[in-house]
């Protein structure tokens, strides 16, 4: 039976079986650039963090890979929308009360979301 399983490890077949990664509950949920953006019916800026994907206003990423580190996360994502395809890593760190979401792209200024009420 070992053997049968190693073979199965080592086969094209192993990436079927391999986990999703998926986002910490603590990260979940909906995001916005401030609490007045929560109120509205649509924002451009916000993003809902589900387990397995986040939605933007006009595109959906899914995590390739989630490493948790020391500040939060490290996140290397899969983004498509308005018919193009690109990947990009980012750090993710959330505050101590957990109402607020900062992402690090790098190149760019972090930008701080506000935790939106569901």
């Amino acid at each position: 039976m070992r053997p049968l399983i190693f073979a199965l490890c080592l086969s094209p077949w192993a990436t079927a079986f391999a986990a999703t990664p998926t986002f910490p509950e603590s990260y979940q949920g909906i995001w916005d650039q401030s609490e007045q953006q929560c109120r509205l019916a649509e924002s451009e800026t916000r993003m809902q963090v589900q387990q397995t994907q986040v939605q933007y206003y006009e595109s959906i990423a899914k995590p390739a890979n989630i490493e948790l580190t020391n500040i939060g996360l490290t996140i290397t994502m899969i983004y498509s929308g308005e018919g193009e395809t690109w990947q990009e890593k980012s750090n993710w760190m959330l505050s101590d009360k957990r109402d607020q979401l900062t992402i690090k792209h790098p190149g760019y200024t972090p930008f701080t979301y506000v935790r939106c009420p569901e």
